[in-house]
Order: C-alpha cells, then structure tokens, then sequence
C-alpha cells in the first residue's frame, strides 16, 4: 500500500502541486477564519455558558433539596412518631435531651463544620482529602469529649432521681458522636459541591431510623433512650457510607496541611463562631429547660409539638445555606462590597418566600393537620401556630446578613448578632414563660427574631463600606468586635 502512495505521488506533476497547495489556506488566512467563526458564535456561546451554569446550580439546589428533605423529613417523622407513641412527660424528656443536643451539635459546627465550609474551597482546594483526613483526626477527639460530657450529666440526673431525663440523656450520649460523625460527611459533600453524594446517604437514612423505630414499637421497647439509640446506630452506618465514598487521606505528609496548622485556623475562625452557637442556640432552645422549670415535662412535649411544624423549613434553610456559604465565599473575593450586598438580598428573599408559602398551607390547614399528624393529641398548639409562622419567616429573612457575614469570615459578627436576641429571649423568655407557659415561649421568640433581623442589617452596613474592592472583603471585616459601631 505504502507503494502504491509513492507511486501516486510521484505521477504528480508541478501543476498538480500548484493547484494542491492554492487549495490549502494560509496560517493567516485560517486564524481570520476562526476569529471571525469565533465571534459569530460568542453570543450563543455565552448564552449557553449562562443556561449551562444555571442548569448546573439548579441541579445541585434540587440535589440539596432532596437531600435535606430526606433527611429532616426523617427527623421530623421520629418527632411525630414518638409524639404519638410516647407519654407526654416521656416526649418532654425526649425534647429536652434534643434541645441539649442541638446545643452540642452548634458547637460543633462552628468549630469543626462552619470552618470546614469557608476554608475547604479556599485555602484547602488543592489538597481536599488531607484535610478532610485531618478533620477525621479532630472529629474523633471532639466526639470522646462529647461522650465523656453527656455521660456526666446523665449520671448527675439519675443521682438526682430523674427517671424520665436521665435515661433520655444516656441515649443522647449514645447517638452524640454518632450523629456528629454524620453531620461532618454530609458536609464534606457540599464543601466540594456535590450534594448528590450527601443525597445517597439521605436514601440509607431515612429507611435505616424509621425502620428501626418500628421494630422497637412493635417490640414495645421503644423509649427516648432506644430512640436516641436507634439514631446513633443509623448515623453511624449512614456516616461509613459517605467517608468511604470521600475517601479522606488519612497518612499525615509533610508537605500537606498539618494537624496544628488546621487546627489552629479552626479555632481562630471558630472562637467567635462558639459563642455565636450559644447565642443562636437560646432563642429557639431556652424555652425547653425553662418550661420543664416551671411548667413540668408534660407542656414541655406540647412544645416540642407545637415547634415540630417549623422543622421542614427550618431544614430548608440549611440545606440552601450549605450551598450558599462557600458561593458567597468565592463570590465576595471576585467582586467585593456590591456583589455581596445584592447576594443577602436575594438570600433573604429566597428564604422569605419560601417560608411564607410553607406556612400559609400549614395555616390554612391547621386544624387537620395537627390532629391528623399527633392522633387528636396537642390540639391546644393549633393557635399558636400564626405566632411561630411569624417568627420563622422573620428568621429566614436574617440568613442573608448572617451567611454573607460568615462568608466573609467575620464570625464575631454573628455572634453578637445572636447576643442581642439572646438578650431578649431570656430576658423576655424567662417572666412569660413562668406566667404564661408555653404561650410565653412563643412570645418570647418572636421578639428575638425581630431583634436578629434589625441587628443583622445593621451590623451588615456597619462592617463592610461601600468604598471596599474586590479581594479585600476579608481584610476589612477582620477587625476585633470592639471596633464595630451600629
């Protein structure tokens, strides 16, 4: 054949080249045609880029969706599960290990996860599973001391007698590390911007908890301390799933990040981001020990019923707020002040919208809904409902100050953004609900949501000027809390 292609060649003669090598462009006649091609197609090209990035985002915000659905949807169903199939005072107990637990696990988060969010797709990027492996490390320390803790205070309540709270407090320090261990894989997923994988341990989950809680009440042993136990034995499974598909690197290197380097970075950004967790977790958490104070465990479960309702939306807003965080992120960097103000806006307004819908179906429908979800129990929450309605959507609202804020690594502006509506939630919060109860509760939370809204706004203005560049949001909110004015 070879042959054949050199005999063929050689039967050309000069005119046969002449007319091959006219037929071929010259260098600087194709580059004009691919310019021009290239700019007959740029209009269609960023038209495409721009469906493309927004076909992109909506994927992962239904992936999130689906995600946290699956897995608040479990959590809210164990709720109405066990309002249902436990005693009051057994579902007040219940409440307030959980209500204890959040606080635990807002710890946690803001100085495990929240760090984690911020750094993981900035200063950690290149090297994601050394980080993740280190965090592995920090995950297993903080978890022991979990345990020993609530291990502690559950002795302190069986020496007290507690035979309602102590075995809720046992199961909790069971499901603590447990749970933490999950809640630190799902977020790993949203650091590298892939809810899809969060979402196949969503689909184990939700099988996994309600499953078992079936077996134990068809087995009559079910109890606050089998349900806390139950939620540690499905996290725990659920979290191996996730880290195997992570896959962290967990050989320390020389040349990768080290344990005190991250370490140290974390509790910079964390020390203000604790407290902050102590003030976020008053206003929807302090009325729980304050009713079992006055009230007894009883109207503590009718609570926990009544705050039950809020737990979809609540959810909502942290699964687009895992999306939103390391977004604002990158985006405050890239384009400064004016991208970051217009981002709390369009936050705000999401969340706004989105919460007023849910509740207006929740209202609309209250009556039924109540007795259909806790079999004609709790039926006294059905007027309380509106108040608790106003309270969330004013809380969705604030997620767009508090996530640019955190954003820009400025926890110690969170914080005392939840300072002052801690004030008013204990200050307010403590004479209303010895008078009134459960009613005073509520009263109480909606004076701390509207003062996290005005603080939110105001310490937003008041940390960033308009005058600030690209690239240097994070220099100019790195000031010391007492340097900021309102």
């Amino acid at each position: 054949m070879l042959c054949r292609i050199r005999e063929g060649r050689a039967q050309l003669g000069p005119a046969d080249v002449r007319v091959k090598v006219r037929l071929l462009p010259t260098r600087k006649e194709y580059m004009s045609h691919i310019e021009s091609a290239t700019a007959l197609r740029t209009p269609k090209d960023v038209v495409a880029s721009r469906s493309s990035g927004w076909s992109k985002w909506l994927a992962k915000g239904m992936f999130a969706v689906l995600d946290q659905g699956l897995i608040s949807g479990s959590n809210f169903l164990l709720g109405i599960l066990l309002a249902r199939w436990l005693g009051a005072d057994q579902y007040g107990a219940y409440a307030l290990a959980f209500a204890m637990f959040i606080l635990v696990s807002l710890v946690y988060q803001s100085l495990v996860l929240e760090p984690m969010t911020v750094f993981g797709p900035s200063v950690y990027h290149g090297e994601p599973r050394k980080y993740l492996g280190i965090l592995v490390r920090l995950q297993t320390a903080l978890g022991c001391v979990v345990f020993v803790v609530g291990a502690i205070a559950a002795a302190y309540f069986y020496a007290r007698g507690s035979a309602q709270l102590a075995p809720a407090l046992v199961g909790a320090t069971i499901a603590g590390p447990c749970v933490l261990l999950l809640l630190f894989a799902r977020r790993a997923c949203y650091v590298e911007l892939s809810p899809s994988r969060s979402l196949s341990g969503a689909v184990l989950y939700m099988p996994l908890l309600l499953g078992s809680i079936w077996i134990l009440r068809m087995l009559k042993l079910l109890s606050p301390f089998t349900a806390f136990a139950a939620t540690g034995v499905s996290a725990l499974l659920v979290s191996a799933h996730l880290l195997w598909r992570l896959k962290p690197a967990m050989a320390l290197e020389a040349n990768g990040p080290q344990l005190h380097e991250v370490s140290r970075r974390h509790w910079d950004y964390g020390r203000w981001a604790l407290a902050g967790a102590v003030f976020l977790w008053i206003p929807w958490n302090i009325c729980y020990p304050l009713v079992t104070k006055f009230w007894g465990l009883a109207e503590t479960g009718s609570l926990r019923a009544l705050l039950n309702l809020a737990l979809p939306i609540t959810q909502t807003y942290s699964a687009f707020t895992l999306l939103f965080l390391p977004y604002t992120a990158r985006l405050g960097q890239r384009e400064g002040w004016p991208a970051m103000k217009s981002q709390a806006l369009r936050i705000a307004g999401v969340y706004a919208g989105g919460s007023a819908l849910y509740w207006l179906l929740v209202c609309m429908f209250s009556g039924p809904l109540v007795r259909f979800l806790y079999a004609g129990h709790y039926t006294e929450i059905i007027s309380l409902l509106p108040w608790v309605a106003l309270s969330s959507i004013i809380g969705g609202i604030v997620m767009g100050p508090t996530i640019v804020i955190r954003a820009m690594q400025s926890p110690a502006s969170v914080c005392w953004i939840y300072l002052f509506s801690s004030a008013v939630a204990v200050g307010v919060g403590t004479p209303a609900i010895w008078a009134w109860g459960m009613r005073g509760a509520i009263v109480a939370l909606v004076l701390s949501s509207l003062t996290t809204i005005v603080s939110g706004y105001l310490i937003l203005r008041a940390r960033v000027r308009p005058e600030q560049s690209p690239g240097t949001v994070k220099q100019a909110v790195a000031a010391e809390p007492a340097s900021f004015s309102i």
